[in-house]
């Protein structure tokens, strides 16, 4: 394990995880279980606690499912139950270090974080639709990594009638905190710059190659003026990849986040989106050697048991890197991990067992 990847992960009143704590993180980590347990939640935790110095990206994960966070009031949805007077907390262990964020409302005219047990005590007596809710002016990071010895803060606060909506501060005291782990969190459309950037580097090779176990006929590629990837399927013009398929444009996009940067991190939603069964075992292949090759941990999701077979065909000795987690929500809304080994999985699906649930 390098020291940028996480070993453990701990979720407290975050979405709809109540609690949660996820050990054994390896290099590729895949999320299954029915819907609403919890598993998008898990990739956005680790997002945040690996930026945890920028509340922005509050704004980022919003809109990846589709939504806009425009008003102060929308906050209290990243609260378990929309509790935010309990705040949440995130924690995770890495090899050499740990890093915790904790996250509290702040309101207009007093802290619940911050303040005495008698204030939150007078603010858990309101109820979501009360006064106290519409006092929520925005959220204050409380964010510790173990090598500062030291505590940080930054602040996301409403602008009224503001565009954009909300402020972001890091504490001047604080400003040279820097974050030196690159970390994405993959979106439904490649990035242009990041293509341009590995085709500068004369990677165009690598591209290429992978592209190629999809679609044979993809000889070549170029970005054109309006940022899209165009490739040479040997018609007489380059052809944007869009016309190729959504598969091909998920691929593309797995692929250049995975060879972005080193020793980075990297989570994908629902991975099967826009995939053709046919090519999900060189999606494994591409995403087991990426990882490998660039030091990336990934965090996944599905809901594929297509996308389980074709890790089983794929690991082949690659079984140490991987594991797969079975997320399973009780009646009282506690969360529970359970770890399958890659043999596990194989097993499981030879005799007709769907670890889905």
């Amino acid at each position: 394990m390098d020291k940028h990847f996480y070993e453990t992960l701990k979720i407290e009143n975050f979405r709809g995880i109540k609690s949660l704590e996820i050990d054994d993180l390896v290099r590729v980590n895949l999320f299954v279980g029915r819907n609403n347990c919890g598993k998008t939640s898990v990739l956005e935790a680790a997002f945040l606690l690996t930026g945890m110095s920028n509340p922005a990206f509050l704004v980022g994960m919003e809109n990846l499912r589709g939504l806009n966070l425009n008003e102060s009031s929308h906050l209290r949805n990243f609260f378990y139950c929309q509790k935010y007077t309990e705040g949440f907390r995130l924690f995770g262990k890495q090899k050499t270090e740990s890093r915790e964020l904790n996250v509290s409302p702040i309101y207009e005219n007093f802290n619940v974080g911050q303040n005495s047990a008698r204030v939150r005590d007078t603010i858990e007596k309101y109820t979501l639709s009360s006064t106290a809710e519409q006092s929520l002016d925005g959220l204050k990071f409380i964010f510790t990594p173990s090598k500062k010895s030291r505590q940080y803060e930054a602040t996301m606060r409403s602008v009224r009638s503001g565009d954009p909506p909300f402020s972001f501060q890091l504490d001047e005291e604080y400003e040279e905190y820097k974050e030196n782990t690159p970390f994405w969190f993959l979106g439904q459309q490649y990035d242009p710059n990041v293509v341009d950037r590995m085709l500068t580097e004369k990677r165009k090779d690598v591209l290429v190659g992978y592209l190629q176990d999809i679609e044979s006929k993809v000889q070549d590629m170029r970005i054109g003026l309006d940022g899209i990837v165009m490739v040479d399927i040997g018609m007489d013009n380059f052809l944007p990849i869009n016309h190729l398929g959504g598969g091909m444009v998920r691929i593309l996009n797995i692929l250049s986040y995975t060879h972005s940067d080193r020793n980075g991190i990297l989570m994908i939603d629902e991975v099967e989106n826009g995939l053709h069964v046919s090519s999900i075992k060189y999606m494994w292949d591409m995403v087991l050697e990426s990882s490998k090759q660039n030091n990336t941990q990934i965090f996944m999701t599905t809901h594929s048991s297509d996308v389980i077979k074709g890790l089983s065909l794929a690991l082949k000795d690659k079984s140490d890197s991987v594991a797969c987690f079975w997320l399973s929500k009780f009646d009282d809304d506690r969360i529970k991990a359970y770890r399958y080994s890659p043999d596990g999985i194989k097993n499981a699906l030879d005799v007709g067992i769907d670890i889905r649930h």
